[in-house]
């Protein structure tokens, strides 16, 4: 205590007849916003500790040597030690700056990551895979089409749409939820984990990924990204519940059963599974089956060999002798096939006069095109109404598909055009695919993969905060923001421009000086009146009993929100570095120029470093 008291004093006298000031905490943003540093962890000379332990060095002073030893880092892409200084933000910025902002995250995915989309809720039937980086170029850039002039199909709409599979955190089972945004991060550095059932994902160490004790970052996971020996959590990966002992996903017992001579089906009725789970996890784990179990018995052949087919229509999905009543796929309960059928011949011979009545325009967007004969009350919740001509509406065929992809959306409809709320009785459909569940695999090998582009994921439904890729459940991007559904929003809490702008007539998504001085009063005016009114309707809604979580859908994207951004110091630096530049929007900037401010006399150094090497 004595030598600490010692050397305070002695710290004090060097700094008498200097001025010391504490660093900023906050700076002062638009007319309502403002940017906080809540917390920070490290330094400059923590960055380069953190680069040298490798050699088992350490200093306690950083000096000239140190800021060309960072320069060397960021000029050749050493990332990892600016990834180890951390910070915290409390910010408030209009909904408008946090959508540009969200796509600067931490945590993120390399390119080739496949996403799962599924069709039906929660089962495996009609799942699809498709890479993150083509998501982003098909989210960006839209899809190849010859159709259109540009050669480019918008795609966004569509994909939003679709069904990613995601995990419910409260049951353990795979739901499915919606993209809405689809980010790229730049380039970082990534590592690839390989799970004991085969399963693998290349992801930055800062990502997190479902364990049994919740949530974890990668390098939490394991004793040393660069050299792994030990994993400290289980991943969850996808999967059906167990059949059996699921002694059948052990890669052991499967080499151990081929090499004694046991067949498939000897395996499957030993595990309590089906021979198709035996063969997919000998597939996984390339282990070869015993010829008994791939070739028919000397001397038999199969019946059909060398023959050839042209399946009849009557065999098809839509033909009159399938699958019919609750044997068919397509079953949704209530009435018989031959009744559908009627209604069917009915509902084709009234259409016309259906369509005339809508002046043969959708009933939702207004287009025009094929139009379908609606039932607003489905024949298999009501089949009294299934020869109400009042119970149908013009739809347009997207409009009319949309409606019928779900319980959920029939019964939107049905609310909306009744002008009451209806809750729609599930569809019976016996089947069903099995629900999914998650299972825990260890951790078999963690390896470096370099540097990649990398991408990530903006979920749709918060309560579902993750999605499910290469098989692995992990987080969609950290974003912790003000909740609508919790808390009832301010009535004066929008921004408020002191100048409104001119559209660029080169830069189609940016601005260029000021718009002429006789329209500043009246768009001052009409911004006023759309904002305030707005927020009046917003509250008057809360006032008539409407629940938060929907009154909320009418409120501007001027509206102020506060979040709070936990992130690196890399990627900090990548943020100020694209959201300083002159093309980025003007507001977004004086909110990278103040998260500058802040942290500019902890990492003047770093971040001289990082942004003059992203520069060039």
């Amino acid at each position: 205590l004595r030598n600490g008291a010692f050397h305070c004093l002695r710290a004090c006298r060097k700094l008498k007849g200097m001025e010391f000031t504490m660093p900023q905490s906050e700076v002062t943003v638009l007319d309502k916003g403002f940017v906080r540093l809540v917390d920070a962890m490290g330094s400059d000379l923590s960055v380069v500790n953190a680069a040298r332990v490798s050699f088992g060095k350490r200093k306690d002073m950083f000096d000239e040597g140190d800021k060309k030893l960072i320069k060397y880092l960021a000029v050749h892409e050493h990332t990892s030690p600016f990834r180890h200084a951390y910070m915290q933000f409390h910010v408030k910025a209009p909904i408008f700056v946090f959508r540009q902002w969200m796509k600067h995250q931490v945590g993120c995915l390399a390119g080739d990551t496949e996403i799962h989309f599924e069709k039906v809720h929660g089962t495996k039937n009609g799942t699809e895979k498709v890479t993150i980086a083509k998501l982003y170029e098909l989210w960006t850039e839209g899809n190849h089409s010859a159709w259109c002039k540009s050669g480019r199909q918008d795609y966004k709409a569509r994909l939003m749409k679709r069904k990613v599979r995601c995990l419910d955190e409260g049951t353990g089972e795979l739901a499915t939820n919606r993209i809405r945004e689809v980010l790229f991060q730049g380039r970082k550095e990534v590592f690839e984990v390989r799970t004991s059932s085969g399963y693998a994902i290349k992801c930055t160490a800062d990502h997190r990924l479902w364990t049994e004790q919740g949530w974890q970052r990668l390098d939490a996971c394991v004793n040393d990204l660069h050299h792994f020996k030990a994993a400290f959590h289980k991943l969850a990966v996808n999967g059906l519940a167990v059949a059996g002992d699921g002694r059948y996903r052990d890669a052991s017992y499967l080499q151990t059963s081929y090499k004694g001579g046991k067949t498939i089906r000897d395996m499957a009725k030993e595990c309590g599974c089906s021979p198709e789970s035996i063969k997919k996890w000998c597939y996984r784990f390339k282990i070869p089956f015993n010829k008994i179990d791939t070739t028919f018995e000397e001397g038999l052949v199969p019946w059909n060999q060398g023959k050839r087919y042209r399946l009849p229509h009557t065999l098809g999905r839509k033909g009159p002798n399938g699958r019919k009543g609750e044997a068919s796929n397509f079953w949704r309960g209530g009435v018989e096939r031959s009744f559908r059928a009627e209604v069917g011949v009915w509902t084709a011979s009234v259409a016309k006069s259906v369509h005339r009545q809508f002046g043969f325009q959708c009933r939702l967007c207004g287009g025009g095109g094929t139009l379908h004969a609606h039932h607003v009350i489905p024949v298999y919740q009501d089949a009294s109404r299934a020869f109400d001509e009042s119970n149908l509406v013009s739809l347009c065929g997207p409009c009319h598909r949309d409606v019928h992809r779900s319980v959920e959306s029939e019964s939107r409809l049905a609310a909306r055009l009744l002008e009451s709320p209806l809750i729609f009785k599930p569809r019976l459909n016996p089947n069903k695919g099995l629900h999914l569940h998650v299972k825990f695999d260890e951790i078999v090998s963690v390896t470096p993969m370099g540097v990649e582009d990398v991408f990530d994921l903006v979920m749709e439904d918060p309560s579902h905060p993750n999605f499910v890729a290469n098989g692995m459940v992990v987080h969609n991007c950290s974003w912790n923001e003000i909740s609508g559904r919790y808390v009832e929003f301010a009535d004066d809490e929008f921004f408020v421009p002191a100048s409104f702008r001119q559209q660029a007539k080169v830069n189609k998504q940016g601005s260029d000086g000021e718009i002429e001085e006789s329209n500043r009063g009246p768009a001052l005016d009409a911004y006023l009146e759309a904002c305030q009114g707005s927020v009046a309707q917003y509250k008057k809604m809360l006032g008539l009993g409407v629940c938060r979580e929907q009154a909320r859908c009418v409120l501007p994207l001027g509206l102020y929100s506060e979040v709070y951004w936990t992130t690196s110091l890399q990627a900090v630096a990548h943020f100020i570095r694209l959201r300083t530049e002159r093309h980025a929007q003007w507001e977004i900037q004086q909110y990278a120029h103040a998260v500058r401010t802040l942290i500019e006399d902890r990492f003047s150094a770093s971040l001289d470093a990082l942004l003059d090497s992203d520069k060039g």
